[in-house]
């Protein structure tokens, strides 16, 4: 008989394990403990699995958000202020060429192309539907330089939104480039071309360009003048085909850019676009703005390497925030154990 009031003593004070086998969740255990009044005698708490925890869910939130928006998304570029735009109908009205007029003759090789426009539009003109270069519209009106071919060029004018819809095309002009007596061999023309991946950006924003480059003799000899006062950037090239080059501008407002190009026999040509580039501060950037992202990127390509020191200096103070949630839980458990006047568990 003391015998089994022992073992009914044991039973009651003891914790009591169930198995969940028969539950489908096997190698599983759950101890129960009665409440006697008596203190379980183990650890449970495991503070470097607790501070493991929140390394793993702080650094999976911050490169999840982060992949999340260098993922491509719906092109969206800004206005002339950098002002998200909503999708809507393309640009209806065309621009108008006023300078030069119509049969224009000239002996210059170079020609200033002027007319009026709608305002916060791009306008891209076209020599003998060949892409001659690209300005941004400023109220109400355009201005750009473009080089001439030998004998007749028809110039047009087509603008496009920040969507990237384009609108009807200007009425074409025809000018014509009287050259010198032409001699018994004439060079192949050289013909340089080149379209930014975005027209509008923030303050040291990456923009890249892609420019093609035919004719004339190769090697070439290129040279990038950003507009921005810095130095002209020369980039040589051994034979004709699509490149692409990047910048990051610390300046505001219009840039022009100006790309020289020359052949090995000194025959030269260029090409002008314009970029448009607003403050960083207080300014929201557009969603294709920072990063040439499309709808075939990935969000892994679309990762800029420039986002990993800005990632080290979040991931330091998050670190130290971590260390002292975790050593709060310590602090906390050993306080609770003292005011209790219990003993130190054995582990």
């Amino acid at each position: 008989m003391p015998e089994n009031e022992n073992k009914n003593e044991q039973s009651s004070t003891d914790p009591i394990v169930i198995d969940l086998v028969g539950k489908k969740l096997l190698g599983m255990r759950i101890a129960h403990h009665r409440h006697t009044g008596r203190r379980v005698h183990i650890h449970y708490t495991s503070y470097a699995f607790l501070f493991f925890i929140l390394v793993f869910t702080g650094l999976t939130l911050l490169l999840g958000g982060e992949l999340v928006d260098a993922g491509p998304q719906q092109t969206e570029q800004a206005s002339v202020g950098l002002a998200g735009t909503v999708p809507g109908p393309p640009p209806d009205s065309p621009a108008v060429i006023t300078v030069p007029t119509n049969n224009t003759r000239t002996s210059n090789s170079t020609i200033t192309v002027k007319g009026s426009c709608t305002n916060a539009l791009s306008v891209e003109i076209y020599r003998n539907n060949v892409l001659a270069g690209s300005t941004i519209c400023e109220n109400g009106a355009f201005d750009l330089q473009i080089g001439l071919l030998p004998g007749s060029n028809s110039l047009k004018a087509r603008i496009f939104d920040s969507l990237g819809q384009y609108g009807p095309d200007s009425e074409a002009i025809v000018v014509i480039y009287e050259t010198p007596t032409p001699s018994a061999t004439l060079p192949t023309e050289l013909i340089i071309t080149a379209k930014p991946a975005q027209q509008f950006l923030l303050q040291k924003q990456r923009l890249t360009v892609s420019y093609t480059i035919s004719g004339g003799d190769e090697p070439y000899a290129l040279a990038f003048n950003w507009g921005d006062g810095t130095e002209t950037e020369a980039v040589p090239i051994s034979e004709e085909g699509q490149y692409g080059i990047a910048r990051t501008y610390n300046k505001t407002g219009k840039q022009t850019v100006l790309i020289n190009a020359s052949d090995a026999l000194g025959v030269k040509t260029f090409f002008q676009f314009a970029v448009m580039v607003a403050p960083a501060s207080g300014v929201s950037v557009p969603s294709n703005a920072s990063r040439a992202c499309n709808s075939g990127s990935t969000p892994m390509s679309c990762f800029a390497s420039e986002q990993i020191p800005r990632l080290i200096n979040i991931a330091w103070p998050a670190l130290g925030v971590t260390s002292l949630m975790t050593a709060s839980f310590w602090l906390g458990e050993k306080i609770m154990l003292s005011r209790l006047r219990l003993p130190r568990p054995k582990i």
